[in-house]
């Protein structure tokens, strides 16, 4: 973080959000993901430099003197919240937002909707930078959750089937189940082609597909 490199622990979180509540005067909806959100709900054992916002009503540039009365308060950085990670909302099969679980801390102006396990886990897969696979290395997922993960991988297929191919290959290195048995007609895209493939039994680096 460019001013004071201050870590947001989950205490620290809590209270900028509580001083960006005191600072509004009308509703905001915040979807949070990112370190934040698993800071909050899930247990990730670190600190975090921001708070992404997967999405925001209104969008965040209409209450952006609220945000940067915060940072003076806390001495952050001006972009201590900021929806710069929005897009990977897109590698998620629909509907996030219905999946999302509230974070009620007695907000008067603030309603903080937090990412699914599940799909937070999805976009830290997708991402897989190393304090991505140390952070949901050590969570023990639901047969649900493993649903949900799946469902979004095949989502993603359709669109960035190489980050989909790198959802499957951490996944299993994570020893997680394994992405549900494709069927031929379901075959779009080299992702799809190449789970078909070693779900029937033939090596990937045998086929065609690898050459």
């Amino acid at each position: 973080m460019a001013q004071g490199e201050k870590n947001l622990g989950k205490q620290q979180i809590a209270q900028v959000l509580h001083d960006l509540d005191r600072q509004l005067t009308k509703a905001v909806r915040l979807f949070i993901g990112g370190g934040a959100c698993g800071i909050l709900e899930y247990g990730f054992q670190r600190a975090t430099g921001d708070i992404d916002v997967m999405g925001s009503v209104p969008k965040i540039g209409e209450f952006k003197t609220a945000i940067d009365n915060v940072a003076q308060h806390f001495q952050l950085s001006a972009d201590w919240l900021n929806d710069s990670s929005k897009g990977y909302v897109g590698f998620l099969a629909p509907d996030p937002l219905k999946r999302a679980l509230p974070f009620e801390d007695g907000f008067e102006h603030l309603q903080v909707l937090l990412l699914c396990r599940a799909d937070i886990v999805t976009l830290k897969l997708a991402r897989g930078e190393a304090v991505d696979v140390q952070d949901i290395a050590q969570l023990v997922l639901s047969n649900k959750e493993q649903e949900i993960i799946q469902r979004n991988v095949r989502f993603m297929s359709k669109h960035r089937p190489d980050r989909a191919q790198a959802v499957e290959y951490r996944m299993r290195e994570l020893g997680w189940a394994d992405t549900p048995r494709i069927r031929p007609e379901e075959i779009e895209n080299l992702s799809a082609l190449v789970q078909y493939l070693e779900q029937s039994g033939v090596s990937v680096s045998d086929s065609a597909v690898a050459k």
